[in-house]
């Protein structure tokens, strides 16, 4: 009441002229410009040039939301079909990129993007134009490509794809369009895949593809193009890769620096020289075998649990930061040393086909299988290593063998060696035995009744006796195949008789 005659007075005082007053504007004041906004109208395009970006300042944290027509729930199909690279962030400039996806039909649609700061909001309109009646749609897709969408009942008529169809694939977030081994694809061209933009896991294994374009299906998680003719293949754009098996193919290089959410990865048997897995940290399983790689630095996967690398042309390999492997293969290289102290969790080593003069398996106690073969080892010590089943040392020069404290081994391959004695006694569930080759003179089996293979070929024993290795199977009850030469066959000029007693050789 007061106010309104102190307003009264003021405006009679006014009026007489005595008094000059400079009136106040007593509504409420206006909100501060937290947000300064470049533009506010946006039109995309349906098929090409659907991305624009929003550029403004914002004195204090902001937020993005995107809101339809149809109550926020995306175009008339439902599908929210516009995004944004970030929907908040601090105070600052900020550029913050749109996209839409493909519009497939005659009409436009429009959806809304809100930006909040503080107090202050302003509403963007983006609006994105329909397509021509007349685009044809068939002639995006290369025609066997089109074909096998038909068969797999992704498009009706290969001929005469429709804009349901384009919509059907713009959403579906597998596809998998392989041959088989014994039946491969006939395809060539992928031309097309683009329109999959959903796409998660694609698999084109088993075609002929010389060229694989990925570049914008970015959502991509799996791909599985094993067995083609690629003699390129750009992954750089598909960021969110996880597993990639590209085996089998011609690849000269693969750069793998972008994709460092992969866990898996199967590059064998591929051209490559060359292979850089230091942003690769979250990798669990890497086979590169089969290339013609010389130097493989692995010490920043700490994450593998099996590190394939058999036919290459190193010379060094440190696993010594891989303390989580627990399957190691690098056959078939040059290897003068390999140090597999820290691999604790190791239980399948396979380094044979190597030039390693020892190997120190004794902190390897989760061993199951270990293949050594085909090196110069003169001595080899498998006492730490009790959980072992299968044994592979064939071919070295190891002039003694324990493995009394094997007791698990079910095969056993220790031919040519210069073994002159060999008891497997204690090795109870062996079914599988091959001692050939070595300067045995005797061999007892009678403990061994689960023997089903036996192979004892060529070793000298005593000239006089009837058999140069002698081998009881009293207690035999499956002998199954015995691999021995002839039942009678001679040796140094006798006719050597072969007697198995209660146990006859097939």
């Amino acid at each position: 009441m007061k106010r309104f005659y102190l307003l009264t007075a003021l405006f009679a005082l006014t009026a007489a002229g005595c008094v000059k007053v400079d009136l106040v504007d007593v509504s409420t004041p206006p909100l501060p410009e937290n947000l300064t906004v470049e533009r506010t109208d946006y039109t995309l395009g349906p098929i090409e040039e659907r991305t624009a970006t929003v550029v403004f300042s914002a004195k204090e944290e902001w937020t993005l939301s995107i809101v339809y027509d149809n109550a926020g729930n995306g175009d008339e199909t439902g599908t929210a079909w516009l995004t944004a690279d970030a929907a908040g962030g601090a105070a600052g400039e900020q550029s913050v990129g749109m996209s839409a996806v493909r519009n497939f039909q005659a009409s436009p649609r429009t959806a809304y993007v809100d930006l909040v700061c503080g107090e202050q909001s302003v509403r963007l309109t983006v609006t994105q134009t329909g397509l021509s009646d007349e685009t044809n749609f068939t002639a995006l897709f290369d025609e066997t490509f089109a074909q096998k969408l038909q068969e797999r009942n992704i498009v009706a008529d290969a001929e005469n794809i429709t804009p349901d169809d384009m919509e059907k694939m713009a959403v579906m977030a597998e596809l998998d369009i392989s041959g088989t081994y014994d039946n491969p694809g006939s395809l060539t061209s992928l031309r097309g895949i683009e329109y999959f933009e959903s796409l998660t896991s694609l698999n084109c294994a088993y075609n002929s593809l010389p060229t694989l374009d990925i570049s914008r299906n970015t959502k991509l998680t799996e791909l599985w193009c094993r067995s083609n003719q690629l003699t390129s293949l750009d992954v750089s754009s598909n960021t969110k890769l996880t597993e990639l098996e590209c085996y089998n193919n011609s690849l000269p290089e693969l750069d793998i620096s972008q994709n460092t959410e992969l866990t898996y990865l199967d590059c064998s048997s591929n051209q490559l020289t060359k292979l850089d897995v230091s942003q690769n940290t979250e990798l669990t399983y890497l086979d590169c075998s089969s290339n013609k790689l010389t130097t493989l630095d692995v010490s920043r996967n700490t994450e593998l649990t099996e590190l394939w690398c058999r036919s290459n042309q190193l010379t060094s390999l440190d696993v010594s930061q891989n303390t989580a492997l627990t399957t190691l293969s690098c056959s078939y290289n040059p290897l003068t040393e390999l140090d597999v102290s820290q691999n604790t969790e190791l239980t399948v080593l396979d380094c044979q086909s190597n030039q390693l003069t020892k190997l120190d398996v004794s902190k390897n106690t989760a061993l199951t299988s270990l293949s050594c073969s085909y090196n110069p080892l003169t001595e080899l010590d498998v006492s730490s290593n009790t959980k072992l089943t299968q044994l592979w040392c064939y071919n070295n020069q190891l002039t003694e063998l324990d493995i009394s404290l094997n007791t698990e081994l079910t095969q056993l391959h220790c031919q040519s060696n210069q073994l002159t004695k060999l008891d497997i006694s204690k090795n109870t569930k062996l079914t599988r035995l091959y001692c050939g080759y070595n300067q045995l003179t005797k061999l007892d089996v009678s403990k061994n009744t689960a023997l089903t293979w036996l192979d004892c070929y060529a070793n000298p024993g005593d000239r006089e006796s009837k058999f140069p290795v002698t081998a009881w199977f009293d207690n035999a009850t499956k002998p199954g195949s015995l691999y021995i030469p002839n039942p009678s066959w001679t040796y140094y000029g006798k006719t050597i008789a072969i007697d198995f007693r209660t146990a006859t050789a097939e």
